[in-house]
């Protein structure tokens, strides 16, 4: 017991003095108009005021184009892309659903959208973490 006290004391004091706002959008079934083929998604969208948005770790990858592997094609083009990545935590003070983050879902937060890749729930049920990543690429000229 003594220990819950002090994971909520800890997650506290990191939503006071680090806590900044977020928009987490849920995406749920899109609707589909057969006459006109177009798509309509159903999202939901939830402001958390105080989640604790941890520093960005930026990774550089390079992917080759389809042409590398083909043996008979002259021109081989790919692209540079930078992979970023933040952990999050959601206090369920703020959020009460935490069971209903999904991988589906995105979170906005500086005009940016970073896609939901983990959503994990400690035990003691207090908090969500997740592992959220944005890509920002270029093509190579």
């Amino acid at each position: 017991m003594n220990s819950l006290r002090h994971i909520r004391t800890t997650v506290y004091r990191l939503k006071r003095n680090y806590g900044t706002r977020i928009v987490l959008v849920k995406s749920s079934q899109s609707e589909y108009n057969l006459e006109t083929g177009a798509v309509t998604p159903d999202e939901a969208k939830y402001t958390i005021e105080r989640a604790v948005v941890m520093p960005m770790s930026a990774v550089r990858k390079y992917n080759y184009g389809l042409t590398y592997i083909a043996v008979n094609k002259n021109f081989a083009y790919g692209a540079n892309y930078e992979r970023m990545t933040r952990l999050c935590l959601i206090d369920r003070a703020d959020f009460a659903d935490l069971e209903a983050i999904s991988l589906n879902d995105y979170v906005e937060f500086r005009g940016m959208r970073w896609t939901v890749k983990d959503a994990s729930i400690p035990e003691h049920d207090q908090h969500a973490l997740l592992t959220i990543q944005t890509i920002d690429g270029r093509t190579v000229e």
